[in-house]
């Protein structure tokens, strides 16, 4: 069990870095392995092709066995796939890009994506994870949790250098926390321009489910969420209340 635990944090440890990939040194320093052992997991991990190796950059990344998985697991999968048909009315309501997305072990996961036919950037990409404290969907997820929780997973996400990068506008730890007992009031949960300079979020739980907790987004340039906030706010609420149900029978039919 202790092998395949480690297997799992670098596979993690490597996809939350993304196109940047990661060094061995890198791995090694995250995991904290003997040299010997991190080579051998490294190899092994290579001859699955779950990772690759850039010879070029001399950095790692996610191999397409990964990719193979995910796209089977998309395709089983009831439970995102009435994700998908829930951000996808959002974005035909508002013609504005919406998303859902999952928290799962201290992280947040993006599942759908939708954009409008109008051209519109692409603002949150299918399976990036998403920043604890600079996120709508992620604020959300953290009012849900015992405060002391939420900071420890706020604590760690501090020790990820180089997995985002803060605006002016993106609040501390201590204000994330603070705000997190009036989003749990309200219901639904606000990010403007912390993550991205001129662009902002509203978000809203789905749920809460027994299981998986589900939250929905829409994103736009921050003008247009301070004038139309209270209109996408009852879209995603709409949408919300009418997906509780059968993402919860999808719960139980996926396992």
């Amino acid at each position: 069990m202790e092998r395949l635990d480690r297997f799992v944090k670098v596979l993690d440890f490597i996809a939350r870095h993304g196109r940047q990939g990661v060094s061995l040194a890198q791995v090694g320093y995250a995991i904290e392995l003997p040299k010997a052992s991190l080579y051998r997991l490294i190899n092994d991990l290579e001859q699955a092709e779950l990772i690759i190796h850039d010879t070029k950059t001399n950095r790692y990344y996610l191999g397409w066995q990964v990719f193979t998985w995910a796209a089977l697991f998309l395709n089983q999968s009831n439970f995102v796939e009435l994700i998908n048909d829930a951000v996808a009315q959002i974005t035909a309501r508002c013609q504005l890009f919406a998303y859902g997305a999952i928290f799962t072990r201290g992280q947040v996961i993006t599942v759908a994506t939708a954009s409008p036919r109008a051209f519109y950037p692409v603002y949150v990409k299918l399976g990036t994870s998403v920043p604890l404290r600079a996120a709508a969907v992620s604020k959300i997820f953290l009012s849900m949790l015992d405060p002391e929780i939420a900071q420890r997973f706020l604590q760690n996400e501090e020790l990820e250098p180089g997995f985002w990068s803060p605006t002016p506008h993106t609040l501390t730890v201590d204000q994330a926390l603070g705000e997190l007992a009036e989003i749990r009031r309200q219901g639904w949960a606000a990010c403007r321009n912390e993550l991205e300079m001129g662009n902002s979020a509203v978000a809203v739980p789905v749920g809460p489910l027994e299981k998986t907790w589900v939250s929905l987004a829409v994103v736009a340039p921050t003008e247009i969420i301070a004038n139309r906030e209270r209109e996408i706010l009852d879209t995603l609420r709409d949408v919300a209340q009418s997906v509780e149900g059968p993402l919860e029978l999808a719960q139980a039919i996926d396992g």
